[in-house]
């Protein structure tokens, strides 16, 4: 077994009088058995340097499952996608990037990874976006990144969270880079179910919303994509390889 710790994000927020509260994460990767396992360890502290909060979650693990949650070990910077280029001009959260930006981008990067894979365009859903901001503001309250309110309404989904927040369109584009672990030859990929959702040929629409503070990205997908995530026959439909 061999393991390998990230020296951590550090996030201080400074008040007139100095340090108001830190936060600070923590990975650790280990290879078991010629698996790799990732444990992501959140940590608040006060002022005064007392850990008021403590959340231990799994990362991304390398297995099949598609119920995966992504939270990045490094925020992404600049992402480029087709012709379109997004840079961190403006960092995401309610503060910054607005609501209809949010909503034109996150839809728009969908379109132009979809269109990589000769699939059709997604149409944005009132219902999706729903679903997905009460899973955003789940999160928030839990201060945890998990799937909720997708399920019983038959829809997919796809979460984000990242401190400092982000944009909808990283949201995507970090969803997005799991196709560096998919096979298009075999028609599968461990891990790569936020992908697949992305560019799923069957799903026609999306709807996504982020939490208050804009560090949780929720987006729901109907049809629900990933439902023959573990079986090749239907992924090749699915899943169609880069058009250029």
């Amino acid at each position: 077994m061999c393991c390998q710790d990230d020296a951590g994000d550090e996030i201080i927020v400074r008040g007139r009088g100095g340090i108001v509260a830190r936060t600070v994460t923590e990975t650790h990767t280990s290879l078991v058995n010629g698996e790799r396992k990732t444990v992501v360890t959140i940590k608040k502290y006060d002022k005064d340097g007392n850990m008021v909060e403590k959340v231990v979650k799994d990362g991304e693990a390398d297995d099949e499952s598609d119920d995966e949650v992504m939270t990045p070990r490094r925020p992404l910077q600049r992402t480029q996608t087709g012709n379109r280029e997004y840079r961190t001009q403006k960092a995401g959260g309610s503060g910054n990037e607005d609501v209809d930006d949010f909503k034109r981008e996150i839809l728009a990067t969908h379109n132009d990874y979809r269109a990589k894979h000769g699939v059709p365009a997604l149409q944005w859903s009132n219902e999706c976006e729903k679903n997905a901001q009460a899973c955003a503001d789940q999160c928030e309250a839990r201060s945890r990144l998990q799937h909720s309110h997708h399920r019983e309404s038959g829809q997919g989904q796809n979460a984000f969270m990242a401190m400092p927040a982000k944009t909808g369109a990283e949201a995507c584009a970090s969803w997005y880079s799991e196709i560096k672990q998919y096979n298009f030859g075999a028609n599968r990929g461990s891990g790569t179910g936020h992908f697949t959702q992305v560019v799923w040929k069957d799903t026609t629409h999306m709807g996504a919303a982020r939490s208050k503070s804009g560090h949780y990205i929720v987006g729901n997908y109907s049809p629900a994509g990933n439902l023959n995530q573990n079986q090749p026959s239907g992924n090749a439909r699915n899943v169609q390889p880069l058009v250029r």
